[in-house]
């Protein structure tokens, strides 16, 4: 049972580690529309709000910096669970 659940939890963390690749890049694209949007209302004296939405660059950021946290934080919560189990076994 031991070496089902330490492989388990192989296996989700590589699986997760592999989407975060994507995951940066679709962030950084997202930080590139919002850039490229303030400078448009900057360069044509426009309001910087969007008008179908009410989430913020900032906010945006906080989310993201949250779920990079989170995310390290489960993999820490992973190693302590397999390492927990290697000893009890």
């Amino acid at each position: 049972m031991t070496y089902v659940l330490t492989q388990g939890l192989i296996d989700a963390h590589e699986q997760f580690k592999s989407t975060l690749g994507e995951a940066d890049r679709e962030y950084q694209g997202i930080l590139a529309l919002c850039t490229e949007a303030a400078q448009l209302a900057s360069q044509y004296s426009l309001l910087n709000e969007n008008p179908y939405t009410s989430i913020q660059v900032r906010q945006i950021l906080e989310i993201y910096l949250c779920l990079v946290v989170l995310s390290r934080f489960l993999v820490c919560l992973k190693l302590r669970v397999l390492v927990f189990h290697m000893i009890v076994k």
